[in-house]
């Protein structure tokens, strides 16, 4: 026989199974709390991001945004109600160059020159500069990181030129410096840029770039006599060399050469701007006697050192020292037979 309560139970256990699977958006019938659709925000509905959107965990509504975990630039997206802003992480490492909250960065040396007609160029091979990194002035702003503190030399694009400079700080608040060597840097445009991070985490960078020229003087390049070479003291030796204008823009006004000198084994020949050659600008030419007795006494043998200076407008004088080689001896000539 059967039980009529049994059945009646029965019934209303898949009545109800029935109603749970028509209530419920999951096709299977069934409510899967961590399916591919993710769960709801809003009871068991399927989010409009879900796990298959744009990169966040739940819906419009959920916890995070659309831009999710991996939204672009942060770790979560803009709309996200527990999400991080993605914008916060932009700029060099992450923070932001130059805001606000970036330390106020002034080179203070060299000074700063746009016209080399006006103003002091640079004129000797090595220059300190020395850089103001204080911590923003702002509401919120955090301290410079001193370790972060770089000073670079930059050339007429914008490139920079060797290492970063040596930083270290002074005994001025605030103030750092670094030694650049500029023997092998050319006459013409030059910039320094300073730039600095704070301790935020993510940091804020502040920097300045100072513009500026450098000026060696004149070029010089020598023909005869070429260093290490031999000669005899006798006849006279004919220095040939050139010494130019060397500008350092195209409207530099004082790169002109006004004066040439020639030092030959300690011996000041004086200015030689007279012995320019005709039809030749800034090429000189002349003879030099080293057997002279007025000029030279002891005449000079072995290395006879040679400088030559030549000097612009501006005031700038660029050196160019050689050495070369004059027998003032002869051969050494010893009788060993017959004996004397």
């Amino acid at each position: 026989m059967i039980n009529r309560q049994s059945v009646v139970r029965v019934g209303l256990g898949l009545g109800l199974a029935v109603l749970s699977g028509c209530g419920s958006d999951d096709p299977s019938g069934v409510f899967l709390p961590d399916g591919s659709s993710g769960a709801s925000a809003t009871g068991n509905r399927t989010g409009a991001g879900g796990r298959a959107g744009a990169g966040g965990r739940a819906g419009a509504g959920g916890t995070s945004g659309a831009a999710g975990r991996g939204g672009a630039g942060g770790t979560s997206g803009a709309a996200g109600a527990s999400g991080k802003s993605g914008a916060s992480n932009a700029g060099a490492g992450g923070g932001i160059e130059n805001g606000p909250l970036a330390p106020t960065i002034e080179i203070t040396t060299p000074s700063a020159v746009a016209d080399p007609n006006q103003g002091d160029v640079i004129a000797e091979s090595q220059v300190v500069v020395t850089c103001q990194a204080a911590a923003s002035p702002k509401p919120g702003a955090k301290k410079v990181l001193a370790s972060s503190v770089r000073i670079q030399m930059l050339d007429a694009d914008g490139q920079q030129i060797g290492a970063n400079g040596n930083v270290h700080s002074t005994q001025t608040p605030d103030e750092y410096a670094a030694s650049f060597a500029l023997t092998d840097v050319p006459n013409g445009a030059l910039s320094f840029k300073c730039s600095a991070n704070d301790e935020s985490i993510p940091p804020n960078t502040g920097s300045a770039t100072l513009s500026t020229f450098v000026d060696h003087g004149p070029k010089i390049t020598l023909e005869t006599p070429e260093p290490s070479s031999a000669y005899p003291i006798t006849p006279a030796i004919l220095f040939q060399f050139s010494a130019v204008d060397a500008p350092l823009s195209k409207k530099d006004k004082k790169a002109g050469v006004v004066s040439v000198t020639l030092n030959v084994n300690g011996v000041s020949l004086g200015d030689v701007t007279g012995h320019e050659l005709a039809g030749t600008p800034g090429e000189y030419r002349l003879p030099v006697d080293l057997a002279d007795p007025a000029l030279f006494t002891p005449p000079p043998t072995g290395s006879v050192p040679v400088r030559i200076v030549a000097t612009n407008q501006r005031g700038v004088a660029r050196m160019s020292d050689f050495s070369f080689n004059v027998d003032n001896l002869g051969p050494v000539i010893q009788i060993v037979s017959p004996p004397t």
